[in-house]
């Protein structure tokens, strides 16, 4: 158990920084939750519970990645958690990009195509594979 724990202290000794992807993961989110908070006061929406739900499920993410992202890079998975640390990053990315627009920031033509596009897909598929679970019924009947 020690030297687990002397893991965790030399990987983070060298600073969260030093992961680019987590870095990157992290900066997203905090981006995220700040202009959700903005949005929502804009828009006359701003209510302290689901700020702090919202805070509490980011923040839930993050601290499941400075546990789980150690030990993945102990085990020789750094590049699969790359990946989906990536993932999330681009996923939180969306939702930055859709906060913006709707606090009128102009955001160009093909970013929003390209991610209106992947939205639909990655709906489809949701849709797609919930009717499947529920033997092909949209009313799950």
């Amino acid at each position: 158990m020690s030297e687990l724990l002397d893991y965790y202290k030399a990987f983070y000794q060298t600073g969260i920084a030093s992961d680019l992807y987590f870095l990157l993961l992290f900066v997203a989110v905090v981006f995220d939750i700040i202009l959700g908070s903005a949005r929502a006061w804009a828009n006359n929406e701003f209510s302290s519970r689901e700020s702090r739900r919202g805070i509490a499920s980011h923040g839930g993410i993050l601290l499941i990645m400075l546990v789980v992202c150690p030990l993945l890079h102990l085990i020789g998975l750094g590049t699969a958690l790359h990946g989906f640390i990536g993932f999330l990053a681009l996923s939180y990315a969306s939702s930055i990009v859709g906060n913006l627009a709707l606090l009128g920031v102009p955001i160009p033509k093909g970013l929003q195509e390209f991610l209106n596009s992947k939205l639909e897909k990655e709906f489809y598929n949701k849709v797609k594979l919930d009717k499947e679970k529920d033997g092909g019924h949209e009313d799950g009947k």
